[in-house]
């Protein structure tokens, strides 16, 4: 089953194909606590889908995600543009979604460096149009972060609206 969907004026190629999970495994890695610092803890989940259509095998790498997946799980994998963006569970007939950085995966928006370009080259204005109040230089950088996550969440609403539609079955 293919289609496709329009992202942020841009087309993408929709498919599901339908997979059996050889290998699913779920583990998390620590980060600080030296120095009392607290402990961050990371959750990643390593899966395998083997395509029954070629018998291939597709590894996927998944950062900070909790999915209900298991071996020998029956799944359809849903692939936009060649990189998989989610799942869907036979049994219960529930998708769920790999990747939470759509806009990264659909290379969709401005990228985040120019975000924080633009963030600097503000700061270095205020900082000398004003240089008697310095903490004003910090706002551009703040507003640049901001516009970034906005856009960031604005782009993956409508990835989810799109590939949802085109799971519901909607025309």
């Amino acid at each position: 089953m293919e289609k496709t969907i329009t992202i942020s004026g841009k087309d993408f190629l929709v498919s599901l194909h339908k997979a059996t999970v050889i290998h699913a495994d779920k583990f998390t890695r620590t980060s600080g606590g030296a120095s009392n610092l607290p402990v961050n803890s990371t959750l990643y989940t390593d899966v395998v889908f083997r395509i029954d259509e070629s018998n291939e095998d597709w590894p996927l790498y998944i950062k900070n995600i909790d999915l209900v997946i298991y071996n020998d799980q029956r799944v359809q994998v849903i692939v936009v543009n060649d990189a998989i963006v989610g799942f869907v569970d036979e049994k219960t007939a529930r998708y769920y979604y790999t990747t939470q950085q759509f806009s990264k995966v659909f290379k969709l928006g401005i990228p985040y460096p120019f975000y924080i370009l633009a963030g600097i080259l503000g700061a270095v204005i205020l900082y000398f149009a004003y240089p008697n109040q310095i903490q004003w230089s910090f706002i551009p950088l703040i507003l640049a972060f901001l516009a970034y996550q906005i856009q960031k969440s604005i782009l993956g609403l409508q990835a989810r609206k799109a590939i949802d539609s085109f799971l519901e079955g909607d025309k």
